[in-house]
């Protein structure tokens, strides 16, 4: 089973709904999706320094488009933090298919307002 669909389970064996969707979506299409499906987190896999302009352009789509309570968990730790400082959006570190991540996915969503 891949990363992704081994995370997508546990995700759903916790109570969450779970839709996986491809990976090179501009990051307007993402934030399109994620506002009209009413989605609370966007957890994505694979982020590296190339993908960081995107990253801040999805956290100003969703704010331009009055999401800014949508939680980006992402995996990696200093692009997190990076984006973390630049933004007001909510993001956390999903270290990996873990309930440690998934707990702390689930108190950063409960900390937003």
């Amino acid at each position: 089973m891949h990363p992704a669909e081994q995370l997508a389970s546990l995700l759903a064996d916790s109570g969450f709904d779970v839709d996986l969707q491809p990976v090179l979506k501009p990051s307007d299409d993402l934030a399109r999706m994620a506002v009209d499906n009413d989605v609370h987190a966007l957890l994505i896999l694979g982020v590296d320094s190339a993908k960081q302009q995107a990253l801040q352009d999805l956290t100003r789509a969703l704010e331009a488009s009055g999401r800014e309570d949508v939680l980006l968990a992402l995996d990696d730790r200093g692009i997190c933090d990076s984006l973390m400082q630049g933004t007001h959006h909510p993001v956390v570190w999903f270290q990996k298919a873990s309930l440690d991540s998934v707990a702390r996915m689930l108190d950063a969503l409960e900390r937003i307002p």
